[in-house]
């Protein structure tokens, strides 16, 4: 990654490459074992780019997340799908909440959990979101609330 950065010939591509390798941290995968706190840097990022996807489908308006805070720990998520392989497991989950702010002062209530994924020696912390405006489906979001 060193080299990239070294290679980069101008300050907007050394940026670029920079937003590249944040971008790439997104999963929050991490050599250590410590899952993130719900209001760490990277974390809100990577929950603001998934609401900011799913209100694009829907006009729009989103501009930030706010008001973050931590609900609650478990020990798993009920409905677990193994992404990775046959040897992930969850060690753990974090439920967050926040608000997102809104075009025309409005505010959207959003819910998310950090899961602390376990493959082998590899750790991913990465953020799943819901809120009852953009996820209806998933009813009032009870799985992303500490049982």
């Amino acid at each position: 990654m060193l080299e990239l950065f070294r290679a980069a010939s101008s300050p907007v591509i050394r940026r670029l490459a920079i937003a590249a390798a944040l971008l790439a941290s997104s999963s929050v995968s991490s050599l250590s074992q410590t899952m993130p706190a719900c209001n760490d840097p990277v974390t809100v990022k990577s929950v603001e780019a998934s609401y900011k996807f799913s209100d694009a489908q829907m006009g729009g308006t989103f501009q930030a997340i706010k008001d973050v805070k931590e609900t609650g720990n478990g020990k798993t998520i009920k409905n677990f799908h193994k992404y990775e392989s046959d040897t992930a497991h969850i060690d753990g989950v974090r439920y967050c909440e926040g608000v997102a702010v809104l075009g025309g002062g409005k505010t959207d209530k959003v819910y998310f959990r950090i899961p602390h994924m376990v493959d082998g020696e590899k750790h991913t912390f990465k953020p799943d979101i819901c809120s009852t405006r953009l996820y209806s489906f998933l009813g009032e979001c009870k799985d992303f609330k500490p049982q």
